[in-house]
């Protein structure tokens, strides 16, 4: 033996010594380990499942005195102190004993959380739960700590271990991040999954890594594990998979190469959790600094703030205050705490201030509300003059008259409280549409240093038939005639359809001359439509009706053509004279 082995085993005795344990009680300790696993399948079990159920009702009630109860019967530190041995010692069996029961206990609890879960009638994220979906770096640094004191009480197994196994198992918490996680499962809320199993994997890789280094410390190392498991597995009662597993694995990691694969998984699964628990811990001291600026900030205002709420979380601020004051003093409030917010968290918050009005606040308002409005002044005609020529050349430049026709009448609306000037413009021609009234609108307030308002009075180039009854049709024609109204150089032509020709009598038998008969009223339905079309047009400047053999209108910058002269109706035939009876006399018969 070297002088560095012979100063390495010095040293690992005398820490053993410090801590209570004896050189031949190492064996001991390790044979109970491969021991016990084979033996207390049904206890563990049964103490898992009650752990699982109190600290998954604990964890929806909100409980913490409960969660405490579930973490001091869960039986789950065993195992991996099982697995963090069992990597320190090299030893096959007692690696894939713990792994197959760490791994089990795991998808025993998530499930049973998740189906807990499910039958439950309500579903409310507790604080309990949210404890155990954002852990960070420290968390990983807790639970190195706790697996400290588990080695400890491992290797003493004396009545002043008690106390410290006890607040291990409070500490570590292994059992409440997976009913954590199946509370997520069972609720479909992944993003809880997700955080309560990063913080079992962190509590996992501490246990293992901080136990196997412990134990190599205490000179765990030195105990022939081979010829233990030798012994374990020539008995008769042993299983066939861990004796396969455990004679495979010594074949494949024996030497130089099983040392280098018990270091390296450790720090394998350490590098795969440092990350996402380092940017964790960076986003709670975001956090922290945020709410801590924004809690100053809210105190040094000088505004009566009567309740306040901030909430930063997920690179996200939001704040919600009561102020004592008017809407003004809250908008006013508001866009100031935007911007200072803004510079502290380097993103844009949601800021909602609610004003709550007094007794001063009150009479400020009914003062505003009874103060007479300010009359604007009127511009002189010069000036009005002026602007109507300056609006002209602007549209003329503008509107789009190889589309839309030229404008016919352009007339200045009213002016809003935001100094908007109504336009509104009149032509023959297709629509612009909202898109093109837009383009005109920043088109003339660039021109014209306004804001406008643009609106199309399009009235159509083509003339509007009725393809089905008149009476669908008039609503519409009347509605044109009233946008064409006062629109200079529009002219109307409306044509309608000739009305029935009433019914003449029969001629007479036998040559008698025929009776004069009552006139037969004609009942015609368009007959209301005809005298409405005709009251429309009698107002209009520029219209005329003729027949036509459909109800149209039609807008024209020009008068309609004359309608042609009707042909006049054709005299009836007179009746023949009888056999026998002399002529009638005609004109010019003495």
């Amino acid at each position: 033996m070297n002088p560095i082995s012979r100063r390495v085993r010095a040293f690992q005795d005398w820490v053993a010594g410090h801590v209570g344990v004896s050189p031949d009680r190492r064996p001991a300790l390790i044979d109970g380990m491969l021991q016990r696993q084979g033996t207390d399948t049904v206890g563990y079990g049964l103490q898992l499942s009650i752990a699982m159920a109190i600290a998954t009702l604990g964890l929806v009630l909100g409980s913490t005195a409960v969660v405490i109860g579930a973490m001091l019967i869960s039986p789950l530190m065993q195992p991996l102190l099982d697995l963090g041995v069992g990597l320190a010692l090299g030893s096959p069996l007692l690696t894939i004993r713990a792994a197959v029961r760490t791994a089990g206990s795991v998808v025993v609890v998530v499930l049973g959380a998740s189906a807990i879960t499910w039958m439950l009638p309500f579903h409310e994220i507790t604080a309990e739960l949210l404890a155990r979906t954002s852990p960070t770096l420290l968390d990983l640094f807790v639970a190195g700590c706790c697996a400290l004191a588990a080695v400890y009480t491992a290797v003493r197994q004396s009545t002043d271990t008690v106390a410290a196994a006890a607040g291990t198992a409070i500490g570590i918490a292994l059992v409440p991040p997976l009913c954590t996680a199946g509370y997520g499962l069972g609720t479909a809320d992944f993003v809880v999954f997700r955080g309560a199993m990063l913080l079992f994997t962190a509590n996992f890789t501490a246990i293992i890594s901080v136990a196997a280094a412990c134990f190599l410390l205490l000179g765990f190392g030195r105990v022939d594990i081979g010829s233990m498991e030798r012994e374990l597995l020539d008995l008769p009662g042993e299983s066939s998979f861990p004796r396969a597993a455990a004679r495979l694995s010594r074949r494949a990691f024996h030497g130089h190469l099983g040392s280098l694969a018990r270091v390296v998984f450790p720090l394998m699964l350490l590098a795969a959790i440092f990350v996402p628990l380092r940017r964790a811990l960076s986003e709670v001291s975001w956090q922290v600094g945020v709410r801590s600026r924004i809690e100053h900030i809210l105190t040094a205002r000088p505004e009566a703030v009567v309740r306040q709420s901030i909430e930063v979380r997920n690179g996200a601020v939001s704040v919600r205050l009561f102020l004592i004051g008017r809407d003004v003093d809250a908008q006013r409030l508001r866009d100031e705490l935007e911007v200072q917010i803004s510079a502290i968290a380097g993103t844009r918050p949601h800021v909602e201030v609610i004003a709550v009005a007094d007794a001063g606040a009150l009479e400020a308002i009914a003062a505003e509300i009874h103060r007479p409005a300010p009359v604007k002044a009127v511009p002189p005609v010069a000036l009005v003059r002026r602007f109507e020529s300056q609006l002209a050349s602007a549209i003329a430049a503008s509107w789009p008259t190889a589309i839309a026709g030229p404008p016919l009448r352009v007339r200045l609306g009213s002016i809003s409280a935001t100094d908007e000037v109504a336009l509104e413009i009149a032509h023959i021609g297709p629509a612009i549409g909202p898109a093109g009234e837009a383009l005109l609108a920043q088109a003339l307030g660039e021109d014209l240093q306004i804001t406008v308002a643009i609106d199309d009075v399009a009235l159509p180039a083509e003339p509007y038939r009725a393809t089905a009854a008149a009476t669908d049709w008039l609503p519409v024609a009347l509605a044109m005639l009233a946008k064409s109204d006062r629109v200079p150089g529009v002219y109307v032509c409306a044509g309608m359809p000739a009305p029935p020709v009433p019914a003449t009598a029969p001629p007479s038998p036998r040559g008698r001359p025929a009776r004069p008969m009552p006139p037969v009223p004609v009942v015609d339905p368009e007959t209301a439509i005809r005298d409405t079309l005709r009251a429309a047009l009698a107002n209009h400047p520029d219209a005329s009706l003729v027949e036509a053999e459909h109800w149209q209108i039609q807008f024209a910058t020009r008068p309609c053509a004359a309608p042609a002269a009707p042909a006049a109706p054709a005299a009836p035939a007179a009746p023949a004279a009888p056999a026998g009876s002399a002529a009638p006399p005609t004109a010019g018969t003495p």
